[in-house]
C-alpha cells in the first residue's frame, strides 16, 4: 500500500518531533508518521522502526541535522535510509526526490 492510500485508510497521520511523539505514533491509528526532526546519525533506525510496525513514514528534509540538502542527500536518503518519502519547502528537492522513487509533500 502507497502513501496516499495509507493515508486514505486511516484517516489520520501523526507529525512528531521527538522520540516521546515517535512512541506514541507508533502505538496509535495512524498509519503515517511525518518525521518533522531528525538527525543523521538516527534517521535510518527511525525509519525501521516505523517499518516494522507497518507504519509509512516521511522525512522532513529540510529539518534533518547533518545532512544537506541537496541531490546527493536525497539520493543517500532512498537509497541507505529507505523511508517512504520526505517533506520539503524547495522544489528543486521535491524533483529530486520524486526521481528517486519517494512520495514527496510540498509545504
Amino acid at each position: 500500500m502507497n502513501v496516499t492510500e495509507e493515508l486514505k485508510k486511516s484517516g489520520v497521520a501523526a507529525a512528531v518531533k521527538d522520540e516521546n511523539g515517535f512512541r506514541k505514533a507508533l502505538s496509535s491509528r495512524a498509519g503515517v508518521i511525518f518525521l518533522l526532526k531528525s538527525e543523521l546519525l538516527t534517521v535510518a533506525e527511525t525509519v525501521e522502526r516505523a517499518h516494522a510496525e507497518g507504519k509509512k513514514i516521511l522525512v522532513r528534509i529540510d529539518l534533518t541535522e547533518g545532512i544537506g540538502k541537496d541531490e546527493a542527500a536525497i539520493r543517500y536518503l532512498a537509497e541507505r535510509v529507505k523511508p517512504d518519502g520526505i517533506i520539503t519547502t524547495k522544489p528543486n528537492i521535491v524533483k529530486c526526490a520524486r526521481a528517486n522513487g519517494l512520495y514527496t509533500v510540498f509545504r
